[in-house]
C-alpha cells in the first residue's frame, strides 16, 4: 500500500494499493459452504482535508474523481477501515458474479450455469 501527496493546499492524498485474502468462506446462493480467494485486486481511493470536501463536491460531474474524495478525520486516515471496505467491494463483486450464475428459466425454474458445468448434460 502506498500513500502520496497529490495536492499540498488541499492536503489531498492518494492511497493505492493491491488486497489478498485467502480462505474466506461464505455460504453460496445453493446454501453450500465456499471458499474464496481474493489475489491481487487493485483498490484506489483518495483523502482531502474536511474544509475542502463540500467545495469540492460543488459543481463537479459525478464521473469526477475528486467528488468522492473521503475527508482525512482527525487529521489521521483509517488505513484498516478503508482496507475493511475494500474487501466487501471485492466479496460483492464475486458474490454478483455469482449470481449471473444463476437464471430463472421461461417456467420459472431456477437454472444454475457455469463454465465448469457446459458439458453436463441431465
Amino acid at each position: 500500500m502506498t500513500l502520496a501527496l497529490v495536492d499540498r493546499r488541499r492536503n489531498r492524498m492518494r492511497v493505492k494499493g493491491k488486497l489478498s485474502a485467502t480462505d474466506v468462506r461464505r455460504l453460496n446462493l445453493g446454501g453450500e459452504l465456499i471458499t474464496l480467494q481474493v489475489t491481487e485486486a487493485p483498490f484506489e481511493c483518495h483523502f482531502i482535508s474536511p474544509e475542502y470536501v463540500s467545495a469540492a463536491t460543488i459543481g463537479l460531474e459525478v464521473d469526477d474523481e475528486e467528488a468522492y474524495d473521503e475527508p482525512i478525520e482527525d487529521g489521521q486516515i483509517d488505513l484498516g477501515e478503508l482496507v475493511a471496505q475494500f474487501f466487501y467491494i471485492q466479496l460483492q463483486a464475486l458474490a454478483e458474479q455469482e449470481m449471473s450464475e444463476w437464471s430463472v428459466g421461461d417456467d420459472f425454474t431456477v437454472v444454475y450455469d457455469s463454465a465448469e458445468d457446459e458439458n453436463f448434460e441431465p
